[in-house]
């Protein structure tokens, strides 16, 4: 199963029902913790506070005893009978311009493409956060998928979210290649895995930065997770690398009042370079360089900026443009591709949501993230940092990259690191954000690349 184009339609999803945020990819208590961590369209929440500003006291009698937990398991099970009028006739007014009955079997059907037939239902979790939300664990023949419904102080279902549970438990591995042994990442301690080549005395060390959302320490799912097949596909080219789950992904409860910048990626990343400084001191490893993929990507800079212990760092498909423009761009092609209306006035909301943030207003969100967030991230001055560094930089980009973008955010890097020598640039024909194949693999040569230009910075 290609998990890769299911993950892809619970990402659209998204759009469509409008839950936008964090989106963890965690096991069923992790997605139902997870929750908290997201933030509502504004459209959604602002409808929320003019129905309770009308109606509390009819709300508050209508809902005090509703049991959010049996009436999801009941919805859910509805839709599994085939039943989506149950589902729909609960939406909102303002889901009920995104979704309908038709699309909600449309989804399922999606589901059922990708996952296999239903098996049975698991558990459920509620939580209470800007909208009660609750988290079904579905299983499917082939992977678990969770099930979260967002519920306002009416009882009425502000947006639906599919997205895949997390099935495995991520482990330290040994082979004849590589061992692998569990570390703890700073002051919350964040999960991680040190890989270390056999057989390589004291090999350069890889620190992994994951993109966008709240990601595991393998960005990803199984063994074709992004983050797993670099660190092994760098351990067989004889470099170790240091891999851990985001903040908000693991203590999703942090997030409940909303994150910048910082605390979502850069400070956990320099305290993943004082472990990686102390293992250096211990001759465990040689060097640390700094590789982020997409946002991390973006991020790679600042991070070597603020801890001069990295000797190199690698951007994979990161830009030095603003991310509110980048994501606008996104969301204006998708805009440009979308046939229904209900995904249309989506996309549209999030546009003009974007726009009002530019304009100074505070009170909007896109993807979840409030104007805190985002004049954190504008905050940075990714270009201008990392043409204040001196140490090696290597940027590696796929032509067919619909997210990060092959004629706008790869030639920015080298329009604002002209006339450096510390650089290098590599676009590859023919594949895309992930770097992979039609196999979901990363290929080879970006591996190489990558290995290669760590042991040229080090010899």
């Amino acid at each position: 199963m290609d998990i890769r184009k299911l993950v892809a339609v619970m990402a659209a999803l998204t759009i469509v029902t409008g839950i936008t945020g964090c989106g963890g990819k965690g096991s069923s208590s992790e997605s139902a913790s997870s929750a908290k961590a997201s933030q509502p369209e504004t459209s959604a929440a602002e409808a929320s506070a003019s129905q309770e500003e009308t109606s509390a006291e009819t709300s508050s009698e209508n809902t005090e005893d509703t049991d959010y937990t049996e009436l999801s398991r009941k919805l859910c099970q509805d839709m599994i009978d085939g039943n989506y009028k149950s589902t729909a006739d609960l939406l909102s007014e303002t889901a009920k311009k995104q979704l309908n009955e038709d699309a909600l079997s449309q989804v399922w059907e999606q589901i059922n493409t990708s996952a296999g037939s239903f098996v049975e239902m698991g558990e459920t979790e509620e939580a209470v956060q800007t909208f009660t939300t609750t988290n079904t664990l579905l299983v499917f023949e082939n992977m678990k998928v969770i099930c979260t419904l967002a519920f306002n102080d009416n009882g009425e279902i502000e947006g639906i979210l599919f997205q895949p549970a997390e099935s495995e438990e991520i482990t330290a591995q040994e082979t004849d290649v590589f061992i692998e042994r569990e570390v703890k990442i700073g002051e919350y301690a964040l999960d991680g895995l040190l890989t270390l080549p056999k057989n390589v005395e004291n090999p350069p060390l890889v620190i992994l930065v994951q993109g966008s959302g709240q990601h595991n320490m393998n960005e990803g799912i199984g063994e074709l997770a992004t983050f797993n097949q670099i660190s092994h596909g760098l351990a067989e080219r004889g470099i170790a690398t240091l891999r851990y789950n985001k903040r908000f992904y693991q203590f999703p409860d942090l997030a409940e009042n909303g994150f910048n910048i910082d605390e979502e990626v850069i400070d956990d990343a320099v305290n993943a370079v004082d472990l990686a400084s102390a293992l250096v001191e211990d001759g465990e490893v040689s060097s640390i360089f700094v590789l982020g993929h997409s946002l991390g990507g973006c991020c790679a800079p600042v991070i070597a900026k603020r801890n001069p212990k990295v000797q190199g760092i690698i951007s994979y498909a990161g830009t030095p443009r603003d991310l509110l423009e980048v994501v606008k761009d996104q969301i204006t092609a998708q805009l440009e591709d979308a046939e229904d209306d209900m995904t249309k006035t989506a996309l549209s909301d999030i546009l003009s949501n974007i726009d009002a943030i530019r304009n100074g207003n505070k009170d909007v969100y896109v993807l979840g993230s409030d104007y805190s967030y985002w004049e954190s991230l504008d905050a940075l001055n990714i270009g201008e940092t990392a043409k204040s560094l001196d140490i090696p930089m290597l940027f590696l980009q796929g032509d067919q990259d619909i997210q990060v973008y092959p004629d706008k955010d790869y030639p920015l890097w080298q329009e604002y690191l002209a006339g450096k020598d510390n650089c290098t640039f590599k676009l590859y024909d023919g594949i895309g954000h992930l770097f992979c194949g039609d196999d979901d693999v990363i290929q080879s040569r970006v591996l190489d690349d990558t290995a290669d230009f760590v042991k040229s910075c080090v010899q």
